[in-house]
């Protein structure tokens, strides 16, 4: 799946390339909000690898800080189509919690690598973020 998604990405990408765009000021953040979908993807299949190389057991806590996690991912897929002032800053409140939640989880010392991950995700979706601000301040 991954190699379709980096594939697709590409392909994306050079269309921009190729064609333009008709709001040719949202090219560059368009390349990095495609790049880094193709980063989140990457972190997602990185954490599954750990899990089943390493054959972790993973307890319902992590299970609810992923499900949480994905519920951001959600959230962002929201705000990206239906871009709202208030969406997007309860995203960003919600992944600043998500820092704390991830942090004290990591603390306990369980699963560590796990949590690693599913740090870099939370922080790639707060970081795109800014790419859908960027492009509703251009298109206004």
């Amino acid at each position: 799946l991954d190699k379709r998604i980096n594939k697709f990405t590409n392909f994306c990408i050079r269309i921009l390339n190729k064609k333009s765009h008709p709001k040719y000021k949202n090219i560059p953040v368009y390349y990095r909000l495609l790049r880094g979908l193709e980063e989140l993807s990457d972190f997602y299949k990185y954490l599954l690898f750990h899990y089943i190389r390493k054959e972790i057991k993973i307890s319902e806590e992590y299970i609810e800080l992923l499900k949480e996690i994905n519920e951001c991912l959600k959230m962002f897929y929201k705000a990206y189509y239906k871009p709202k002032d208030e969406d997007i800053e309860h995203l960003l409140i919600k992944t600043l919690e998500m820092y704390k939640k991830i942090s004290l989880y990591y603390d306990k010392g369980k699963e560590n690598i796990l949590i690693a991950y599913l740090f870099y995700i939370n922080d790639k979706i707060r970081s795109l973020l800014s790419s859908i601000v960027e492009l509703n301040i251009l298109n206004d």
